[in-house]
């Protein structure tokens, strides 16, 4: 009888109250009352219930992580680290004749504006365990860095466009006349721009649109990134 008893409880605890039983010293039946499909609908809604708190619960903890991880992707992509590059000959801060200084803090305004657009939108999971989590990191548009103050450099004709050269004009030719020449001299101190010839952002730095060195830094992520995702349901 006392191990009967303890059956039934422990089969009572994991159906709820969809279920009826009688038992005598010698056996027990069990008589479901709900159907299958209101039995499936209570597992559902206790799984969607369990996993909106989880998500709630972990979702800016989940998107700190993310931005620690593309602050650290995009900060040490070889296209930033040759912006910073203050006086070597043939690096982006030379070609693009940074200032001295301003390579730094233009990096870190780069940096700084992808980390800032990334986001996190839930929509809470249903009965139907029907629901969404979408992930938001840097605008295909480009709009927030184009716009950055640090985008451009100002010259004594106007203004220098580095970042949309670097971000979106691939390999065209941006200066016709002039071409860049290594060295210890002009505005970065790693070379200057003489006559003849043409310029353009080197090959292995150029990008557009839908592939630049943004895009690349988080190519072949998934890995972390699903490991990252996956603390929504710790």
């Amino acid at each position: 009888m006392a191990d009967g008893l303890e059956a039934l409880q422990i089969l009572w605890m994991l159906l709820g109250e969809g279920c009826m039983t009688s038992f005598k010293a010698t056996d027990i039946t069990v008589s479901l009352v709900d159907t299958n499909n209101q039995i499936s609908r209570d597992i559902e809604r206790a799984i969607s219930e369990e996993i909106n708190k989880r998500v709630k619960k972990n979702s800016s903890k989940v998107e700190r992580r993310l931005k620690r991880a593309v602050d650290t992707w995009i900060r040490t992509s070889p296209e930033i680290l040759s912006i910073q590059a203050e006086g070597v000959a043939d690096s982006l801060n030379a070609q693009f004749g940074f200032p001295l200084g301003f390579g730094g803090s233009a990096a870190e305004a780069v940096v700084r504006s992808v980390v800032d657009s990334i986001g996190i939108e839930i929509q809470d999971f249903s009965v139907g365990l029907r629901g969404k989590i979408n992930f938001y990191v840097q605008p295909e548009n480009l709009v927030n860095l184009l716009t950055l103050p640090e985008s451009s450099i100002d010259i004594v004709n106007g203004s220098l466009p580095w970042l949309d050269w670097l971000l979106r004009q691939g390999g065209r030719t941006i200066i016709v006349g002039y071409q860049y020449q290594p060295g210890n001299d002009g505005r970065s101190g790693g070379g200057t721009m003489v006559g003849g010839g043409f310029w353009r952002v080197p090959p292995q730095f150029s990008g557009v649109e839908d592939n630049n060195f943004i895009t690349r830094a988080l190519s072949g992520r998934e890995p972390e990134l699903n490991k990252i995702i996956q603390g929504l349901l710790e």
